[in-house]
């Protein structure tokens, strides 16, 4: 994997613009990740892709990670700072194996970026995840005999999202939180894709209003600008204003 420039990246998100989290996260990967096709990164499972934007993030970034949340007790809000190499997972997936339950026999795979893309326009959080796990069962049967997916109990449905979660660990990524307001605790997920998008959204457009404050100034073009180093231009910017 190697680090992206600063117009790569600047690239790499005009050309984003208005596209899914999921659709976003494999244009960045497909950038850097010169041994591997996009084909290849979107089959790959999600806690892979997961682990290699962590990665990326960390190459542009930095580790340290800053982030809001809210309590769903009182309401209130509290900023999270944490840092990422705290929560990027680097064990492998493992081996799927089917579920068996009831009388139930379940082959099942693990979930895709393509998958998430997907489910991507499905508003509910709970419908989205249940069609996701449905789009990984390979086969079913009960006492040998063919079950269509949507027959299954939701007790075997649960089963799989189970024995997935388990295959899969970097996939589903939590944070302990504690709220400083009223104490209440949960674990809040932190979806890399999304937060890692956002970034990149508000670290472009701060840089955008940077090369343009300079152009004016000394009408330097931007590819000049954004080869500087973020010291020199940050001087620059101190003088002309």
């Amino acid at each position: 994997m190697r680090t992206l420039s600063e117009s790569e990246l600047l690239d790499i998100w005009e050309h984003s613009y208005g596209e899914s989290a999921a659709r976003s996260a494999i244009r960045l990967l497909a950038a850097v990740c010169s041994d591997a096709s996009e084909d290849e990164l979107w089959s790959a499972s999600i806690g892979l892709r997961d682990s290699l934007l962590m990665q990326l993030r960390m190459r542009t970034f930095g580790t340290r990670v800053t982030c809001l949340a809210k309590c769903p007790s009182c309401g209130d809000s509290m900023e999270l700072r944490f840092d990422i190499t705290d929560i990027l997972d680097r064990s492998e997936a493992l081996p799927v194996r089917p579920v068996s339950l009831s009388g139930y026999q379940v082959q099942f795979r693990l979930p895709t970026a393509l998958d998430l893309a997907t489910v991507a326009g499905i508003s509910d959080p709970a419908l989205a995840r249940q069609t996701m796990i449905k789009m990984c069962i390979l086969s079913s049967t009960f006492q040998g005999e063919a079950v269509f997916t949507d027959h299954l109990p939701n007790d075997v449905v649960k089963a799989v999202a189970q024995k997935i979660s388990q295959s899969d660990p970097g996939a589903d990524i939590q944070i302990s939180i504690t709220c400083v307001s009223c104490s209440h605790n949960w674990h809040g997920i932190f979806d890399i894709s999304s937060f890692f998008r956002d970034e990149i959204n508000c670290w472009a457009l701060r840089t955008l209003r940077e090369v343009h404050n300079l152009a004016i100034a000394y009408g330097w073009r931007e590819e000049d600008i954004l080869a500087m180093s973020q010291r020199r231009r940050q001087i620059y910017l101190e003088m002309a204003a």
